[in-house]
């Protein structure tokens, strides 16, 4: 039995599986996805984005609230990307609101073509029922610290 929290976290997303892949630039761009999601989240949803020291500090250094905000820091997240999928990897109930998804994204760098493949992880953290914050990581060991779990 998935518990509730894991539950909400994936349906956020379209309630994928492991293995399952997601177009992050689609989901993004989808007005109406968003809409029906809505009521998962919290209106004062706090997202993040946090980078490794050689990643893009300017996200960490800004501040998004709500579905607009989800929305607008992935866009700009994707400026530079004309393709970004995600591959869905591990699910961890890390207690106390926490659910951290692990996946590995494939990326196409916009103008020049080049592909590279990126270990990525989201914290999300709920409370109520709702979503109430999501920090998107291209660390997972990061992650995994950050949501009180030892690093493998």
């Amino acid at each position: 039995m998935v518990p509730d929290d894991i539950r909400l976290v994936l349906e956020i997303f379209d309630a994928p599986t492991p293995g399952a892949e997601v177009d992050m630039a689609a989901v993004m761009q989808s007005d109406e996805f968003w809409e029906q999601r809505r009521d998962l989240v919290s209106p004062g949803l706090e997202v993040a984005f946090i980078t490794p020291g050689s990643g893009v500090q300017v996200m960490d250094q800004q501040e998004f609230v709500g579905l607009e905000g989800l929305k607008e820091g992935w866009r700009q997240w994707l400026e530079p990307w004309e393709q970004f999928r995600v591959l869905l990897g591990e699910v961890i109930d890390a207690g106390h609101g926490r659910v951290l998804v692990c996946g590995r994204a494939t990326v196409r760098i916009r103008d020049t073509g080049v592909e590279m493949t990126q270990e990525t992880a989201v914290l999300n953290r709920v409370q109520g029922g709702k979503v109430v914050s999501m920090g998107f990581y291209l660390d997972q060991g990061q992650a995994r610290r950050d949501a009180g779990l030892a690093d493998d």
